[in-house]
């Protein structure tokens, strides 16, 4: 039964909480860290997906996987706050809005030889069928 912490509770990261609850992850199994109590209380009232204000407090309750949904300009730092702790990352777009810390980033994930998934929809996208 794999963990997920969702960092960041705007539009993606709440989106990610419904994504995950469509795709069978139970309430469980998902939790949130966002600065705002009116997002933490929202996604508790309407998903009871339990949060942290906190990533360090997300990080004790040991997830799998950290999704970062927090503006881009903080990004890397929450990622690099995962990765120390040994987590996989699934970061939305754009991974960074400077190139400070990338390489730090990808030296970390290959040391502890974990995954740093980007958002991408492009896949997706009709105009590249």
């Amino acid at each position: 039964m794999n963990k997920f912490l969702i960092v960041g509770g705007g539009s993606m990261g709440k989106r990610r909480i419904r994504c995950l609850l469509a795709n069978e992850v139970a309430a469980e199994q998902v939790r949130l860290v966002d600065l705002r109590e009116d997002r933490r209380a929202e996604v508790w009232a309407k998903h009871q997906v339990a949060c942290f204000e906190h990533i360090e407090q997300g990080l004790t309750w040991e997830p799998d996987v950290v999704l970062v949904s927090v503006p881009g300009a903080y990004h890397v730092p929450v990622c690099l706050a995962a990765l120390e702790a040994g987590k996989h990352v699934f970061c939305e777009v754009p991974l960074s809005t400077n190139l400070e810390g990338i390489d730090q980033l990808v030296t970390l994930a290959a040391e502890k030889q974990l995954v740093v998934a980007p958002g991408c929809d492009w896949a997706f996208n009709p105009l590249n069928q």
